[in-house]
């Protein structure tokens, strides 16, 4: 945090927002609209890593990319983080919610 700025992104979280923005941008298509659900697996090989620290910027990614609309409640009425076996490296799931 700086005085009279709040938060601040750091440069290896923007350098982390380009490289991650450009994989999104060329895997997914279109925009969901409206309120959705979000669920991010993540391959299950780290036993000390905090899941809490890993869906919010993910969340930011997905409104950055404009693959959802913003990540407020109004929006997101919900996210997690799942560690999944079955997977390599991370998978986001999304579904839209009824209104």
């Amino acid at each position: 945090n700086v005085k009279g700025r709040g938060r601040v992104k750091s440069a290896k979280y923007t350098d982390w927002l380009v490289t991650a923005g450009l994989m999104v941008n060329s895997q997914v298509k279109g925009r969901v609209t409206g309120r959705v659900d979000v669920l991010v697996r993540v391959e299950d090989c780290h036993p000390t890593r905090d899941s809490d620290n890993i869906t919010k910027p993910i969340c930011d990614l997905l409104v950055k990319c404009g693959v959802i609309q913003d990540d407020h409640a109004k929006f997101v009425r919900f996210s997690g983080t799942r560690w999944d076996q079955t997977i390599k490296g991370v998978r986001i799931e999304i579904t839209k919610v009824a209104a």
